[in-house]
């Protein structure tokens, strides 16, 4: 019997899809020359607006991408999927287990935090930018088990990407790619 939900926050919560085209439409050669990746921030080793700036720096090409990843622009280019938050406020109310595992910046974090009462509606959270370890890394999926003390048996997870749900498979967690809440609701029902 399913206890714990986990889910992925981008693409989950937040529609992401504008930093996903943003990142498809750059050439990585200039950030790779200056050894500048945006899975620094996910990691928590470069704040956002300093790889913003970064990105502003290299040139007119990188001005989109700039664009859409500043945090003042997030309200615009990372809203919240309205869908999956009142499901999330009905699985708590069912007395389901919630968690969030995800590759994110602090900075994405707090602006989540100001739009959603997340701290009432999730049991807890493993993050990328606190781990200093990113999905798709077995290693985080394991941290995630371990941190947060959960029946694998018991627990659902929730991601828009397949290598993601193919690696928590992998460690022994139901996982399942999420492209709507219909996905959680047809999965809650088995």
């Amino acid at each position: 019997m399913i206890k714990n939900i986990v889910l992925d926050v981008g693409g989950v919560i937040l529609d992401d899809s504008a930093f996903s085209k943003a990142v498809e439409n750059v050439d990585k050669t200039k950030l790779k020359e200056n050894k500048v990746s945006f899975s620094k921030c996910l990691l928590g080793k470069m704040e956002v607006t300093e790889f913003v700036n970064i990105l502003r720096r290299l040139g007119k090409e990188y001005e989109e991408y700039a664009t859409v990843l500043s945090p003042e622009n997030y309200e615009k280019n990372l809203p919240v999927i309205n869908e999956t938050v009142e499901l999330i406020y009905k699985l708590k109310e069912q007395g389901y287990k919630l968690y969030i595992f995800s590759n994110i910046t602090h900075t994405t974090l707090e602006y989540l935090k100001k739009k959603v009462d997340i701290e009432n509606l999730i049991d807890d959270m493993v993050c990328s930018h606190i781990e200093h370890l990113m999905k798709p890394d077995k290693e985080f999926y394991e941290r995630l088990i371990k941190k947060l003390n959960i029946n694998k048996e018991e627990t659902i997870f929730f991601d828009d990407k397949i290598k993601n749900v193919e690696v928590g498979n992998s460690v022994g967690i139901k996982s399942v790619q999420f492209n709507s809440i219909s996905d959680i609701l047809k999965s809650l029902e088995k």
